[in-house]
């Protein structure tokens, strides 16, 4: 009965996953050997489509999918920030032939979602320093961004923090290969479904409760759905990669990553839609409102969400007034 009601909690997962737009995927299907986390057939099939026009050789491909493959090996942080950086940030590529022009690439085409591969990979066997296998992994055009462990909902003997510890402990030190790419983590028991990263100590994960801001906050087994929806839609969830996840200065001797709370993520996009409403070009009063947080809600991280986080497709007088209002909000905020 516990394995029946383990895999049933896992279906289910799965479902509100394909529902929200992932192909699912057995990882006992997929051809490759346990030491290879990329999908490199996924990677190539993007790169082939999405600059079809730009007639990338095979060769061009492979270099792509070689710079993602070779991270640094200083330590998994490292790694895993400059995975970050790879698949959040646009690069340029060395045409084979000399007389062509550096091309500007991204493993991630972030404008247009449905150009990407979105595919979720449940029981993904990953051999490095001892044999590992994730409940749920979500790739993007190949690469293993986010990692879900579910603990059994019938089980009382197991809770949620139980899959923060093996993904903290056992899947960090056994299959770093892996963890290296996954920029976001999930742990969740049927009860209980929270969102942090693989530096996101356990009490700092927190849970997505609502698709939208005008909702009602989801609980209980309502919060899977809720982050499924919210946080982990394709279009949702590239808009919280690109925007929504910070590395803090790498100086730091302390390994820590950020990502929004679903609070902070529905504040930055008011604050925009407000700054845009009150445009001088469009008629406005150039106000920006004020932003009012409890103590301890992360007021800091919305501000610099806020800031860094701003739509492609702004100008430079709406950037401008972001700058402004952001800095009026930091000091009121301190």
């Amino acid at each position: 009965m516990t394995t029946f009601n383990e895999q049933l909690y896992e279906d289910a997962v799965v479902s509100l996953l394909q529902n929200a737009g992932w192909t699912h995927t057995p990882g006992d299907t997929l051809h490759r050997s346990a030491r290879e986390v990329l999908l490199e057939d996924d990677l190539k099939a993007f790169f082939a489509q999405r600059y079809k026009e730009e007639n990338l050789t095979e060769n061009e491909i492979e270099k792509n999918i070689i710079q993602i493959k070779h991270l640094s090996n200083t330590s998994l942080f490292s790694a895993n920030r400059e995975a970050f950086r790879l698949v959040s940030e646009e690069f340029y590529l060395r045409r084979d032939d000399a007389t062509q022009p550096n091309l500007l690439l991204s493993y991630i085409d972030f404008e247009i979602p449905e150009n990407n591969i979105f595919r979720c990979v449940t029981q993904f066997t990953v051999k490095q320093h001892a044999e590992r296998r994730p409940d749920i992994l979500l790739f993007v055009n190949g690469i293993p961004l986010t990692i879900i462990e579910l603990k059994n909902p019938a089980n009382e003997e197991t809770t949620i923090e139980d899959a923060w510890n093996q993904i903290h402990h056992r899947y960090k030190r056994d299959i770093p290969v892996l963890m290296r790419y996954c920029c976001l983590s999930i742990i969740a028991d049927g009860a209980n479904a929270r969102l942090g990263t693989i530096f996101t100590p356990y009490e700092h994960y927190y849970a997505w409760k609502k698709v939208e801001n005008e909702e009602q906050t989801a609980v209980g087994f309502h919060e899977i759905e809720t982050l499924v929806s919210g946080a982990l839609a394709p279009a949702r969830f590239l808009e919280i990669l690109r925007d929504f996840v910070y590395y803090p200065d790498p100086s730091l001797a302390k390994e820590l990553q950020v990502v929004c709370r679903y609070p902070q993520f529905f504040a930055t996009r008011k604050l925009y839609n407000n700054i845009r409403r009150h445009l001088k070009s469009v008629g406005g009063d150039e106000k920006g409102g004020t932003y009012f947080g409890a103590t301890g809600c992360g007021k800091t991280f919305t501000m610099l969400f806020y800031q860094n986080g701003y739509p492609p497709e702004w100008d430079n007088e709406v950037f401008t007034q972001v700058l402004e209002q952001a800095e009026n909000f930091k000091r009121y905020s301190e």
